[in-house]
């Protein structure tokens, strides 16, 4: 099934049969959201638990500016602790770890970062892959994409996410995510630990290639770290992905938000969406790229594949087409590719969707070059600056 590739967001030209295809997948999708609606506990929702100490949000948003401004400037490595080796087909399997810098806006059990490594003896090319909603294993991600790159002599650096496997708060149900508040900060801190697991890789492997990608929330990563790391020379190709976690309110998993319990002190039903809407597009890749334009540094090249499904109920048309607009600033020749089917349909078949997208994004990126020797430095706490995007929003609680 060869995606239909465009460098506008056109429609691509579908026979009756991939279209009729197509439509039924989209069907399985918004049966997937309808199913949302029932269940037997409040707490298996996202924010059961209502907004948080939306302060905190604030204080979060300043410390990840911070020290993306010093990142931009100077590399970072974080100081990783490595397992012992494992044998697999094709290379090596190793799990990793690191205190995040962001560890002070974290619960306790979120404060490590883990991830695996798959290499094999020499890569040419690295790939740092994000999860997507629920995702809180490996297994997964390694079936799809780790382990067919390892085989083509690419690495994988499988990230876990703040809130998720090994890092989920044992008060927390599954992966829903219990307050506002944490939900951002997820992203905030995965973003950071991500740019600097960039400067990691870029010092273990310096004449590799680096990429990133993701699927649904792992593609919206892959594309804000696109944007977050300015100075790499990086591919980024972002599959399934939206501009914003604004889709969670407009898509089918609109079923799986509280918003019973967003909806008390003092706010109604309507107000709480509109609060909720507003705090989420505050973390779009669209104000990411406004916040980065203004640092000064090293720009690195970036190419750009995303993937859309054109039946896709959980992240539209619509939403694919903005992510995408916003990715073009990035890669003036970046491509969109879409591809029969839906959300859930596309998960299913991502091995064989998704893999050439990946290895010909990275075949369209220059070989390495610029700052990999530069000295690193230690991140440090910044002072507090002016309140940004989300202040005004806090006032309305």
């Amino acid at each position: 099934m060869e995606p239909s590739v465009s460098r506008v967001a056109d429609d691509p030209q579908l026979s009756w049969p991939k279209r009729a295809l197509g439509l039924g997948c989209g069907l399985v999708d918004q049966a997937l959201g309808r199913l949302s609606l029932w269940k037997p506990f409040s707490s298996a929702r996202f924010f059961a638990e209502g907004w948080g100490p939306l302060q905190e949000l604030q204080d979060g948003r300043e410390r990840l500016e911070a020290l993306i401004s010093e990142l931009q400037a100077r590399p970072a490595p974080p100081d990783v602790l490595l397992g012992p080796e494992q044998q697999v087909p094709g290379g090596t399997l190793r799990q990793g770890s690191f205190r995040s810098s962001f560890a002070e806006h974290l619960p306790q059990e979120s404060h490590l970062c883990h991830f695996e490594l798959l290499a094999p003896k020499d890569p040419w090319a690295v790939v740092l892959h994000f999860p997507g909603t629920a995702d809180q294993s490996y297994g997964f991600r390694k079936w799809a994409l780790a382990k067919p790159l390892l085989q083509q002599g690419v690495a994988s650096l499988l990230m876990m996410p703040p809130f998720y496997g090994p890092r989920r708060p044992k008060t927390q149900q599954l992966h829903y995510i219990r307050t506002v508040v944490e939900f951002c900060q997820q992203s905030s801190a995965l973003l950071l630990e991500a740019v600097q697991l960039l400067d990691w890789l870029s010092a273990t492997w310096p004449s590799a290639k680096l990429a990133t990608c993701g699927i649904s929330w792992g593609g919206a990563m892959a594309s804000a770290l696109g944007i977050l790391a300015k100075r790499h020379d990086l591919a980024v190709i972002p599959l399934l992905a939206s501009a914003s976690p604004e889709v969670l309110i407009s898509g089918a998993l609109r079923g799986e938000v509280a918003f019973s319990q967003l909806s008390q002190d003092g706010l109604d039903l309507k107000e709480a969406e509109s609060m909720l809407r507003g705090l989420l597009l505050a973390n779009s890749t669209a104000e990411l790229h406004r916040f980065m334009a203004e640092l000064p540094g090293r720009r690195g090249t970036k190419v750009v594949t995303q993937v859309s499904a054109f039946h896709d109920a959980f992240v539209d048309r619509d939403a694919s087409r903005l992510a995408f607009g916003i990715m073009q600033e990035l890669d003036p020749n970046a491509e969109l590719q879409w591809v029969t089917g839906g959300h859930a349909s596309s998960h299913v078949a991502a091995r064989y969707l998704f893999l050439g997208s990946v290895i010909s994004a990275l075949e369209r990126l220059p070989g390495p070059g610029g700052d990999h020797d530069a000295a690193p430095v230690q991140l440090v706490p910044s002072p507090k600056r002016a309140a940004s995007a989300p202040s005004a929003l806090l006032a309305k609680l």
